[in-house]
């Protein structure tokens, strides 16, 4: 392309002619030309429709303006992307509020049943605090009643005791078991309290031996016994020393003797000492010996 010359300077610059401005009017209809119009138009008024560029300026401007449009793009997608990944998220945080609604509803019919049971529960605690409570009347009363046969039950129970014990005393029991000697009542005979009826004569026999107090140094319970009596004069018997008594035999008389007065005169006291005949010894004589013999005791002391 030839450089153009302005005011007879060279300019290595490109001139940019300015467009012809074209109205809404004129671009939207352009008049058709035909060979009859176009002699009825003058050359002069004919006017170009577009734009003339010249020079490589205008190619410069179009490629920014490409360059932009395709990062506003760019930002537009990127834009579009995000929606839609919110959109998703969203529909995913949708799907997962439905299920805790679903959820909360299921809780809440199972609360709504747990209600139900619970009411029914306590309806029938209700039903069971009021018999209690009647039956807890009902108690008292029969309580009350149990009080009363007790205290009767009681009473009879005084009478039976007082009519055995009246019933026992027509029954008289020796205290031990032995011989009838020296019987005072016949059977018919009337007798009170205190009456002695008869003698009885224990079957365990014994000896009593009044000692010399001096004879007791080395005498103790348990030791071994020659035993002769006066009625049988050939016959020894065995026993045992069963107890020494703790006082003499002056101790226990009617009158003890006092010497308070001075006029004391020492005497050989007597112990009694209890010997008990070996049963093997007596077999035979059972019924032969009797309380009162005379007899001579040797007591073997260590």
């Amino acid at each position: 392309m030839a450089a153009n010359t302005l005011n007879g300077h060279k300019d290595n610059k490109t001139p940019v002619l300015e467009p012809e401005l074209v109205t809404d009017s004129e671009t939207a209809e352009a008049p058709v030309v035909t060979p009859e119009t176009e002699k009825e138009v003058p050359p002069k008024r004919k006017k170009p429709i577009g734009l003339i560029l010249a020079g490589l300026g205008v190619g410069a401007i179009a490629r920014q303006q490409l360059d932009t449009a395709k990062a506003a793009y760019d930002v537009a997608v990127a834009q579009k992307n995000a929606a839609v990944q919110g959109v998703e998220q969203a529909e995913a945080r949708l799907a997962s509020a439905k299920v805790g609604v679903a959820k909360a509803q299921s809780q809440l019919s199972q609360a709504q049943e747990n209600v139900v049971s619970a009411q029914a529960k306590l309806a029938a605690s209700k039903g069971g605090l009021q018999q209690a409570t009647a039956g807890g009347q009902d108690t008292t009363v029969k309580r009350s009643q149990y009080e009363a046969a007790k205290a009767a039950i009681a009473q009879s129970e005084a009478s039976l005791r007082d009519a055995q014990l009246q019933l026992s005393y027509v029954n008289i029991t020796a205290p031990s078991t032995g011989r009838i000697g020296r019987k005072n009542v016949e059977v018919g005979n009337r007798v009170a309290a205190g009456t002695q009826l008869m003698a009885i004569v224990d079957n365990q026999n014994w000896v009593v031996a009044n000692f010399k107090e001096t004879q007791l140094e080395n005498m103790r319970p348990g030791e071994p016994v020659e035993i002769k009596l006066d009625a049988f004069p050939h016959h020894s018997f065995v026993g045992r020393v069963d107890s020494i008594s703790p006082a003499s035999g002056a101790q226990f008389a009617l009158l003890p003797p006092d010497n308070a007065t001075g006029n004391f005169t020492k005497i050989v006291q007597r112990i009694p000492v209890k010997i008990v005949f070996d049963q093997k010894s007596i077999q035979g004589y059972e019924s032969r010996i009797t309380p009162g013999m005379s007899a001579e005791v040797a007591v073997e002391v260590k």
